[in-house]
C-alpha cells in the first residue's frame, strides 16, 4: 500500500506541520498522541488502515474522528490535503476514505474550484464554518527551525518525566544500631572516668 511520504504535498506538511495536529493524526492513525522522536518518522511510513468499509473496525474508527472537535478535523484535512467543504459528517468520512485506503480520489482532495467556494460562500448559514475553514487555511505552516525547537522541548520534558515533578521526602527510619553505634564505649580509662571518680572522693571527704 502506498504510504503517507509518497504524497509530496503531505509529506512536505508531515514534516513541517503544526505540532498539535501532528498529535492529532498520530492519535487517529495509531490511537496515541506518539512521542516526539518518532511521531512524524510513523505517519510518513503509515499506509493505510485497510479496514472492510462495512466492517466494525471501520465504524469504530469513524466514531473516534467524530469525537475530535471539527476545527482539529480541518487542521488534518490541511496537512492531507483533502477538500474539507462539507458537514462535520462529511468531513469526518472523507478523512477516513483517505486514511483507510492511501490513494487519491478526486471526490476528496482540494481542487480549485472547491477552494473558490470558500471565497465565494453560498449561504449565510455555513458562513461562519467556511470563515473558520479559511482561517484554518490561512495558518502559516511552521519553518522546520521552529518545529524542532518546540518538539526539542517536548522530547525534554518526556525524559525529565517525573524527576520535573517536586520529590516527596523519603521517610527516616532510626534504628537501635544507629543508637549503639553514636554512643562512645564506657572503657574505663577515659579522661572523663578520671574526672567522675575524683568528684566522689570530694563528695565523700564533705560528708565525713
Amino acid at each position: 500500500m502506498t504510504k503517507l511520504r509518497e504524497f509530496a504535498k503531505v509529506e512536505f506538511s508531515l514534516k513541517h506541520g503544526n505540532l498539535k495536529t501532528m498529535k492529532v493524526l498520530h492519535t487517529i492513525c495509531f490511537n496515541n498522541e506518539g512521542y516526539s522522536t518518532g511521531r512524524r518518522k510513523d505517519l510518513l511510513n503509515f499506509d493505510g488502515f485497510g479496514f472492510d468499509k462495512d466492517s466494525e473496525l471501520y465504524a469504530a474508527k469513524l466514531n473516534g474522528i467524530k469525537s475530535i472537535d471539527l476545527p482539529d478535523l480541518f487542521a488534518v484535512c490541511h496537512v492531507l490535503d483533502l477538500n474539507y467543504i462539507g458537514d462535520s459528517e462529511e468531513v469526518d468520512e472523507r478523512i477516513l476514505r483517505f486514511l483507510n485506503d492511501c490513494k487519491i480520489d478526486k471526490d476528496l482532495n482540494v481542487d480549485e474550484e472547491q477552494e473558490e467556494d470558500v471565497d465565494n460562500p453560498s449561504n449565510d448559514k455555513e458562513d461562519e464554518r467556511r470563515k473558520e475553514v479559511k482561517r484554518r487555511n490561512k495558518i502559516q505552516i511552521n519553518d522546520e527551525e521552529d518545529v524542532e525547537d518546540e518538539e526539542d522541548f517536548e522530547r525534554k520534558d518526556d525524559e525529565r518525566g517525573s524527576f520535573g515533578r517536586r520529590r516527596r521526602s523519603e521517610p527516616f527510619a532510626l534504628t537501635f544500631k544507629d543508637v549503639e553505634d553514636s554512643i562512645k564505649c564506657y572503657d574505663g580509662k577515659s579522661k572523663e572516668n578520671t574526672q567522675f571518680k575524683n568528684g566522689l572522693m570530694i563528695l565523700k571527704k564533705s560528708l565525713i
